[in-house]
């Protein structure tokens, strides 16, 4: 990171309390928490996976020979802690969060200099552009009048709807 530690710019709430929010509304509107849990980990884990992205796969679940991060919490004291004007308060009620087997969070304080994490992406693929044949479209993608008049196209067909 370019940013300071100490100093990072401020954020929108969301990008620091998202997931305590998430686990704080659940509890307080009677959501089971095994629910809350899966939501925020195996089933976006696993749309991620359904839509290509291998790495996604082996990830989102405690199970043998799975990519587990683990973030340990207080399911009655988790609590989102951003806000507008304090948009990087880190969220309360987590003291833990193991990356890659590494502890990143110790004492709800985040370690220093710790970065096990492994960057996530799509592998590479031919594109699949194909250009556009305007007149094919044009056909494919109007009406024709039969009669070609003011309003028209050059290919007879109306620009509708």
């Amino acid at each position: 990171w370019d940013t300071p530690f100490d100093k990072p710019p401020n954020n929108h709430p969301r990008a620091a309390g998202c997931f305590a929010k998430a686990l704080r509304m659940g509890r307080e509107n009677g959501i089971p928490l095994m629910h809350t849990v899966a939501q925020l980990s195996y089933i976006s884990a696993k749309h991620l996976g359904m839509c290509g992205l291998k790495s996604m796969k082996e990830r989102g679940r405690l199970q043998k020979g799975m990519i587990a991060d683990i973030t340990i919490f207080d399911p009655l004291t988790v609590q989102d802690e951003a806000t507008y004007a304090e948009g990087n308060n880190p969220s309360s009620g987590i003291p833990y969060v193991v990356v890659n087997g590494v502890v990143v969070v110790k004492d709800s304080e985040v370690l220093r200099d710790v970065n096990p994490g492994q960057p996530i992406r799509f592998e590479k693929a031919e594109s699949r552009f194909e250009p556009l044949d305007k007149k094919k479209w044009m056909m494919a993608n109007t009406v024709s009048s039969g009669v070609r008049f003011g309003g028209a196209n050059p290919y007879g067909h109306f620009n509708c709807c």
